[in-house]
Order: C-alpha cells, then sequence, then structure tokens
C-alpha cells in the first residue's frame, strides 16, 4: 500500500473512532437520566410519603409504624392494666421408694452400732429407760475399685415414764 492510502485508511478509522466515542457518550447520557427516572418513581412508588398516604386513605398501618404498633393502636382513653405476677410451679420428680436400699443391697455390709454405756442412760434417764427399735442409715463408702456398705444402727432410748404416741 501506499502512502496516500494508508492515509485514507487511518483518516477514516480516527472519524469512525470518534462517532463511536460520540455514540458512547449518548449512550452514557441516556443511561444516567433512565437511572436518574427509576429512581424518582421507586420514590414515589415507594417512599414514606405514599405509605403515609395509604395509611391514612384505608386505616391501615404503614410500613414505618408496624415496628410500634401498640403505641399507635392504644385508646388514650383507657386505664393501665394492673401488672399481675404470675408462678408457675415447677415439675419435681418424686423419688421412687427402697431404690437406696435396693442398690445397695448385696455389696458387702459394715454394722457400726452407736450406743450409749449403761452409765450414760442412767444418768440421763433417772426413771429407767426402755429400747427402742434402731434408726438404720445406709451411706456408702467408696475404696478405689471397692465398695462397702456402712450401716449405722443408732440406738434410740426413752423414758419409761414417758410413752411415745407410735411406739405404743
Amino acid at each position: 500500500m501506499g502512502k496516500d492510502a494508508l492515509i485514507i485508511l487511518v483518516s477514516s478509522l480516527q472519524s469512525q473512532f470518534e462517532s463511536a466515542n460520540a455514540m458512547l457518550a449518548d449512550n452514557i447520557k441516556q443511561i444516567n437520566l433512565l437511572t436518574e427516572q427509576i429512581r424518582i418513581l421507586n420514590q414515589r412508588h415507594f417512599g414514606k410519603k405514599s405509605e403515609s398516604n395509604l395509611s391514612s386513605m384505608n386505616g391501615q398501618l404503614s410500613m414505618f409504624d408496624s415496628f410500634n404498633e401498640a403505641e399507635n393502636l392504644k385508646d388514650p382513653n383507657l386505664p393501665e392494666p394492673e401488672i399481675t405476677e404470675v408462678i408457675i410451679s415447677s415439675y419435681k420428680r418424686s423419688k421412687t421408694k427402697g431404690k437406696r436400699d435396693e442398690d445397695l443391697d448385696g455389696l458387702p455390709a459394715r454394722i457400726i452400732e452407736h450406743k450409749l454405756s449403761e452409765e450414760e442412760l442412767n444418768e440421763k434417764f433417772l426413771e429407767g429407760y426402755r429400747d427402742l427399735p434402731a434408726e438404720i442409715y445406709k451411706r456408702l463408702h467408696i475404696i478405689p475399685e471397692t465398695f462397702i456398705v456402712d450401716e449405722h444402727h443408732i440406738h434410740v432410748y426413752a423414758s419409761k415414764s414417758e410413752v411415745p404416741k407410735h411406739y405404743t
């Protein structure tokens, strides 16, 4: 190609480039105008002003009033309610009777007697005493790798002059 042909080619490409830039600038202006129109339409359609107009017309709450709905619907002529305290009793599972004795049954037991000496009994009960059935409680004594039940027999005494109702 000759020098003249290259100059014509470059000038035509330059004019095409300038016209493409002009079209691009025009398209950007149109996009900006359409974006602004969409923003204005959305503001008119979904804005607070339109919500308040709808709520006043239909008696409905606006989207912004729903956060404080109770205050907006409250009748100012009504008295304040009294605050009462409600106590809910909790459920308590009853223990099964005899389960402890059943669990401790079969383990070796060591009986520990808790008695007063004859002198102490005579000192405490001047009019004499009588033996009542012993109170027995069991306590688990754990030695590593071994379980032993300590069975405490506590002797109970009462004066002969006073007879308890449940032992007559």
